[in-house]
């Protein structure tokens, strides 16, 4: 691979590799994905039936342990395939083995076994099958179980997030039947109990099958030689007769935009770096573009130095022309009239204050009450970490001003594919907050690719921190946001905080640069992609967002603004492949058309001088707009 290939790499999706390609696989009717070493994308007579199947190992503190794949061989026939491969999970005390076969038939049958052995004892929260169903498809809809006592029941997948694990009914079972269409999707399963968990607690977009009962105390010891062995058989059958086929799907040709549910445009910030370094002139300027509304920083008062930290804050805050989002992290009360002192010494407004109690999920109603009566300004009750505390202790609506809670795509998974799917899961937690504390408002603070802290050993030095993700500085980081935007601003949030405001975890690279430039190649004081995502908005602070339907929002992701005669696309290929979109409402006559287009060949430049990018449009000729991969282009159409 040369330099010029690596670098288009790492711009285009945050690695020095290309996005591996999927294998295309038929059985029968059912058609599949390998990519990675999972299944993806089961999908019959152009309805999903499932989503994807993987295995994997997760340590006693639910860190994933990545797969080392060998020896893949793949046979392939026009209705039926086999597919092997050994895989190895090895990381500190943990080392585990297991060998695949997968055989798919051409009656819709697909049939995957596991089986593995441990060759190290080491404590495991799960080892074995994920599966993964597709909201479209199964939200809200009737399925059947078969438990593992023999028992069959019907049940119901969940509409509103489910605060339970498992989802209340879907557990010790065997055997699971859903439809899909006009198809009926059968499941089961061998070696073990399996349950169920509503994945949209952590904004993953779709329902899980896995194995390990919760009900089991976890950790669980593995002894060394143990071997653990599951089967997992995949089964769709026509619903509407004996060889009669489905339908087909017939999808939509153009993005749908609804102009009579218009939304206030959110209120947007960031997170004060965590690096600890003061912000040059430079960077200052770059950001005071993108007019934030507030900027986040965390206060907790176990530590000495909160005062510090505060005040630090606040003049940055005055430097951004900005307001505070304070996430007062308490340990008791009688801190709180130090933070209120603190408070009244600052140079800046106050936005929020969010207010969270130290180790613990949740604030205890008594803590919060406590600081709504002495803090100035609108108090929110929520979660540092996933919805799923939240949804689990879910504070009285009267005892709080708003709701927030934090987000990230990659609780689970972490391919590119995983953090796109999980988009609308951030949608789905706004819109079950919104019902179930209703009438506060939402608010998303803060919202990043990755886990904002580490639980385990620490990582050695030289090597990248889990809570950095090289897409930070990628094109496809940019499409991310595109599509954080749209989920979370169209389903209501009336507050957005993402990332932070420079360093590996910002928007743009300190002027210092990167401290591993090899594993997060970044150019010192150089905005990443996503900043123009963040500058494309500004100008609508004042306007609306449109709600728009996509036609495939695994392939692009579309933002639509409206201020006055102004309507401003931003259209994101989050895919490796070049994708073609329909705009509509866009015709030849009565309106001025423009195109700014961020890609391979233009993100080094407008890395390094944004204003410039922000003013170099080119006119849009009437037709399909054509976006190569990892494409983010700006449409803005201007009526005279």
């Amino acid at each position: 691979m040369t330099d010029a290939s690596a670098q288009t790499n790492w711009l285009h999706h945050g690695q020095a590799v290309p996005a591996e390609s999927p294998a295309a696989l038929s059985a029968g009717p059912l058609r599949v994905d390998l990519v990675e070493g999972e299944l993806r994308y089961f999908t019959v007579e152009g309805t999903e039936a499932l989503r994807r199947i993987y295995a994997a190992v997760r340590d006693g503190s639910w860190n994933t342990v990545p797969a080392k794949r060998s020896g893949l061989e793949v046979e392939r026939g026009e209705d039926s395939f086999t597919v092997k491969w050994r895989s190895e999970h090895v990381d500190g005390d943990i080392d585990f083995v297991w060998d695949s076969r997968i055989t798919g038939t051409p009656d819709g049958c697909i049939r995957w076994e596991f089986d593995g052995t441990a060759r190290s004892a080491f404590a495991k929260n799960r080892v074995g099958f994920c599966i993964l169903h597709p909201l479209e498809t199964c939200m809200g809809q009737p399925c059947e179980v078969e438990h593992v006592s023999g028992d069959i029941a019907d049940r119901t997948f969940p509409t509103l997030i489910d605060p339970y694990q498992p989802v209340r009914g879907l557990h010790d079972y065997r055997r699971l039947k859903h439809a899909a269409g006009a198809w009926d999707v059968e499941l089961e399963w061998e070696g073990d109990a399996f349950e169920m968990e509503d994945q949209r607690n952590w904004t993953d977009a779709s329902f899980k099958t896995y194995s390990t009962p919760q009900r089991i105390p976890l950790p669980a010891r593995l002894r060394a030689g143990q071997r653990v062995r599951q089967v997992v058989t995949i089964r769709v059958t026509p619903r509407s007769g004996e060889g009669e086929k489905a339908k087909a799907a017939t999808p939509r040709a153009v993005p749908t935009v609804d102009e009579n549910a218009a939304l206030p445009f959110p209120k947007i910030g960031l997170g004060m770096a965590t690096h600890g370094g003061m912000m040059s002139e430079h960077e200052i300027t770059l950001l005071k573009g993108l007019s934030l509304s507030h900027l986040r920083v965390d206060v907790k008062t176990s530590q000495p130095e909160w005062p510090a930290t505060l005040a630090q804050a606040g003049r940055e805050a005055v430097r951004l022309d900005c307001g505070l989002e304070i996430a007062l992290h308490l340990t008791h009360a009688d801190a709180l009239a130090a933070v209120v002192a603190a408070a009244a010494e600052l140079p800046c407004p106050i936005a929020r204050w969010l207010v969270l109690e130290e180790g613990k999920p949740v604030v205890n109603p008594g803590l919060l009450k406590a600081a709504r009566a002495v803090l100035p300004g609108p108090v929110g009750a929520g979660t540092d970490i996933d919805f799923f505390p939240l949804n689990n202790n879910r504070p009285a609506a009267h005892s709080a001003d708003f709701i927030f809670c934090s987000l990230r795509p990659q609780a689970h998974a972490f391919d590119d594919a995983t953090i796109i799917e999980n988009l609308v899961g951030q949608e789905h937690v706004v819109t079950t907050s919104r019902r179930i504390f209703d009438p506060l408002p939402f608010v998303a603070s803060p919202v990043t690719l990755r886990r904002r802290w580490h639980k385990g050993a620490p990582r050695p030095a030289g090597e990248l921190p889990p809570m950095v993700d090289p897409r930070q500085l990628s094109l496809l980081g940019a499409g991310w946001l595109t599509g954080s935007l749209r989920a979370l601003a169209q389903s209501g949030a009336v507050s957005i905080t993402w990332f932070e405001t420079t360093g590996w975890r910002g928007v743009m690279e300190t002027e210092q640069g990167s401290p591993l430039p090899d594993q997060f190649p970044s150019e010192p004081g150089a905005v990443f992609p996503m900043y123009h995502v963040l500058l494309a908005a500004a100008r609508f602070q004042e306007g609306e967002i449109l709600p728009v339907s996509l036609p495939n929002p695994l392939e692009v992701q579309a933002v639509v603004l409206r201020h006055q005669n102004h309507r401003r696309w931003i259209l994101s290929n989050v895919s490796a492949l070049p994708r073609t979109v329909e705009l509509p409402g866009i015709s030849e006559t009565g309106a001025t058309v423009t195109v700014r287009r961020l890609n391979a060949e233009s993100a080094p430049a407008a890395a390094q001088v944004p204003t410039a990018f922000l003013t170099d449009a080119d006119p849009l000729p009437y037709g399909p707009l054509t976006l190569a991969p990892y494409e983010t282009a700006f449409v803005d159409v201007i009526h005279s």
